[in-house]
């Protein structure tokens, strides 16, 4: 009898040998499968907030050029605003100097020209000028016209408008790049 309970000891104690062996492994891979799905957690988490991370920077990104963009667009606007002032101002001078610009032989030869042979027409010019037009019928121009002169035919299929302000007008259209171009070289521009 001694020796079937030594016998089952034996076998007791290598039961409980092999159940912490097992137990041991079981604790390490579950320790090594903890670890693994702790660092798939943390590079799955690292990733998303780097993905987050790159998106905000990007938005913060678009943020700065589109600032950068309205006010590079507000500085224009100010300078063209400026710059259109300041022609204004210098066409109203020239407005004020026009106004006092007796209408000339040449300028009426130029416009009665292009009437041509035309007779019935009706010429407008300021009162101080009527007596240096010779042909049509003569009728005032209105004074914001600034002077000069405008003959139209009776009938409205010619009209010659030479009047100051219309001249003063197109030369404003025509070589309003020239003009900007001078009045305002040097200036830096902002790009």
């Amino acid at each position: 009898m001694d020796h079937e309970r030594a016998t089952i000891d034996k076998m007791i104690n290598f039961i409980y040998f092999e159940a912490k062996e097992k137990i041991n492994e079981l604790k390490a891979k579950a320790i090594e499968d903890y670890n693994t799905e702790k660092s798939r957690l943390i590079k799955e988490r690292s990733d998303v907030e780097e993905l987050e991370l790159k998106k905000r920077l990007n938005e913060l990104k678009i943020s700065r050029l589109k600032r950068v963009s309205e006010v590079k667009l507000e500085y224009k606007l100010e300078v063209a605003r400026r710059k259109e002032a300041r022609v204004n101002a210098l066409v109203e001078i020239v407005k004020k100097r026009l106004r006092g610009v007796h209408l000339n032989q040449q300028l009426i030869n130029q416009t009665m020209d292009v009437v041509g042979d035309e007779t019935d027409v009706v010429v407008y010019v300021l009162a101080r000028d009527r007596s240096r037009v010779s042909k049509g019928e003569v009728r005032e121009l209105d004074s914001d016209k600034l002077g000069g002169i405008v003959v139209m035919s009776r009938d409205g299929t010619v009209l010659v408008d030479n009047s100051y302000l219309t001249r003063l007008e197109k030369m404003r259209e025509q070589h309003m790049p020239r003009i900007s171009k001078e009045l305002f070289k040097g200036r830096e521009r902002v790009k």
